[in-house]
């Protein structure tokens, strides 16, 4: 909060048991920043990004937000959050669309960009049997009803804009499994933080939205590459890492026009041993003595914070070369060398692992409600 421009104005969303810490981090932030606290009995995470999007009307007389929430949500608390905050301005409102997505897995540029499963959740949404979507074209082929369902999105939520489906194409992906170390058998989980037809759930994990050099040159994106990664760090490229599906989503934006630019995306580990071995009972019937699990995570950097007023760019950073992974340094390094390149003034904040190992970072835990000028972000 402290490397947040002056002009940044925030709401900050604090538990009451929390409200001591919250404002102390207020005191010690940079811009305007406002403590909102939620009713006692409300549990929330720090995924702010995910539970609505943020719609301006443009046909309303008085300027007014949509916060858009989807049809469902599994997390009930961050929905609460939403409402509140819809309910403590008068120039903001919440609605919900017969739409499946969370925010994570959208990008708001010149264009829009969706990962493809949430265009498959909608399609299943509109073939249940109670399906809030009218006239969805049931009996219909699947390439009329994935028209359909991506015309939904766009006429729902800015006709105005085109909007593409990120997607891979998953093939002979690894399972979680065994493996040994030493002389410990440990379980290897590699499949926690996967989308169905993406590498990763959410698009903002691995494709950071970077602003055109000039008006009408190519819009620029970066798109995560372990294998970037792998090559900065002397690493022997893994499986799971599923090269092939982050490169197939670079070159569906290269062929839709997009500059691309490719940043380190390191998929590293993290070992947690058991208090006492616990038996696991393999598919084929074996039994082993695990002692603990090797969980597996994306050090994104492309979760990050974009601001671009004017000729003015700057982007907030996340790092993982700090106390807990010093070798990760270099990693860091090719990230604040990448974004210069492109003319931002970049701002590196410290030790993201904690946030990652949850499948999330820096974009994950913050909305914004508008851009501008006089508002920042």
């Amino acid at each position: 909060m402290r490397k947040l421009p002056g002009t940044a104005r925030v709401t900050l969303v604090a538990h009451p048991d929390a409200l001591a810490e919250a404002e102390l981090i207020a005191a010690a932030a940079a811009g305007d920043i406002e403590i909102m606290t939620t009713p006692s009995y409300l549990n929330f995470s720090v995924w702010a990004e995910d539970a609505c999007l943020v719609v301006e009307d443009d046909g309303a007389e008085e300027p007014l937000t949509y916060l858009v929430e989807p049809f469902s949500f599994s997390r009930y608390g961050d929905q609460v959050v939403v409402d509140l905050v819809a309910q403590a301005s008068e120039a903001v409102a919440s609605t919900q669309l017969p739409l499946s997505f969370q925010g994570g897995n959208v990008l708001v540029g010149d264009d829009v960009l969706v990962g493809r499963d949430y265009l498959d959740e909608t399609i299943t949404l509109g073939l249940e049997g109670q399906t809030p979507i009218v006239h969805f074209p049931t009996q219909g082929p699947p390439e009329e009803m994935e028209r359909f369902g991506a015309e939904l999105f766009a006429r729902s939520l800015d006709p105005s804009r085109q909007f593409h489906f990120l997607a891979s194409s998953p093939s002979a992906r690894p399972a979680d499994g065994p493996v040994r170390r030493g002389e410990e058998v440990w379980w290897n989980r590699v499949t926690g933080g996967w989308g169905r037809r993406q590498p990763i759930f959410h698009i903002d994990m691995f494709v950071s939205l970077a602003g055109r050099l000039a008006p009408g040159s190519p819009y620029r994106v970066l798109v995560g590459d372990p294998s970037a990664a792998d090559e900065i760090m002397g690493w022997a490229a893994v499986p799971h890492e599923l090269q092939s599906e982050f490169d197939e989503i670079a070159a569906q934006l290269d062929g839709l026009g997009f500059e691309v630019h490719r940043a380190p995306l390191p998929v590293i580990d993290a070992a947690y041993r058991f208090p006492v071995p616990q038996p696991v009972q393999l598919s084929d019937g074996t039994s082993l003595e695990i002692a603990g699990e090797i969980e597996w995570y994306h050090a994104t950097s492309n979760n990050c914070l974009v601001q671009i007023v004017g000729d003015a760019r700057e982007v907030w950073l996340p790092t993982y070369g700090q106390e807990a992974a010093p070798d990760l340094a270099p990693i860091d390094a090719r990230h604040r060398e990448l974004w210069e390149g492109l003319g931002f003034v970049v701002h590196q904040l410290s030790d993201f692992h904690h946030l990652a190992r949850a499948s999330g970072a820096l974009h994950c835990i913050k909305k914004y409600l508008a851009r501008g000028p006089a508002t920042g972000s």
